[in-house]
């Protein structure tokens, strides 16, 4: 989901939102 947001999934990835997907990133 956050990855249509582009820079924002940057934000949603330091805190630490699994439910958008950003847990396997980091």
């Amino acid at each position: 989901m956050s990855r249509y947001t582009g820079p924002r999934w940057k934000i949603s990835r330091r805190l630490g939102i699994s439910l958008s997907g950003t847990g396997k990133e980091l």
